[in-house]
C-alpha cells in the first residue's frame, strides 16, 4: 500500500466515527503520522476528567480503549473498509498516566494475514515520548462481509 491510498482509507474515518457513540466515540485517534510501507502510524489522544480513576490518572480501561481504537484504526485501512473486530489484546501498564497529558500512540502491523491482522502498539506522554507508559499486542480479524 502506498501512503496516497493509506491517506483515501483515513479519510473514511468520520464515517466510522459516525457509527459510534459515547465515550467510545470520545476516543478515537487524531493521526499525526504515517508510513504505510513500513505498516506503521503514530495517533494522539487528549485526556481529560472523564477518562480518570479515583486517584486522578487516566483509567486502565481507558487506556486499553486507546490502543484497542488506535490500532482497530490502522487495521482497518490495511484491510480495505472491512470490519476489524478485536480478536486479543493484551496490555503491559509500564506506569500511571496523567490527566490532562497528550498521549501518542505508536502502532504498527506485524503481520499483516488474509484473515488476522497482528500488532504491536506503545503508548506514550508527548512531554516524555521515551518514557512508555504502557505497551500492548493486539490480533484483529478481517471480516469481509462486514464494511465499515
Amino acid at each position: 500500500m502506498t501512503n496516497e491510498e493509506f491517506e483515501k482509507q483515513l479519510a473514511r474515518l468520520p464515517e466510522a466515527v459516525a457509527l459510534m457513540s459515547g465515550l467510545c466515540a470520545q476516543l478515537l485517534p487524531t493521526p499525526v503520522s504515517w508510513d504505510a510501507e513500513k505498516m506503521e502510524m503514530t495517533m494522539c489522544f487528549h485526556t481529560d476528567e472523564g477518562v480518570c480513576n479515583p486517584v486522578g490518572w487516566v483509567h486502565g480501561g481507558m487506556i486499553a480503549t486507546m490502543f484497542d481504537n488506535g490500532m482497530g484504526v490502522l487495521a482497518g485501512c490495511f484491510a480495505d473498509g472491512a470490519f476489524t473486530p478485536t480478536v486479543t489484546l493484551n496490555l503491559e501498564y509500564l506506569r500511571p498516566t496523567p490527566v490532562g497529558e497528550k498521549l501518542l500512540l505508536h502502532a504498527k502491523i506485524v503481520k499483516l494475514g488474509r484473515s488476522l491482522i497482528h500488532m504491536r502498539g506503545e503508548l506514550v506522554m508527548e512531554s516524555e515520548p521515551a518514557k512508555p507508559c504502557a505497551m500492548a499486542s493486539a490480533v484483529f480479524a478481517v471480516h469481509k462481509t462486514k464494511k465499515v
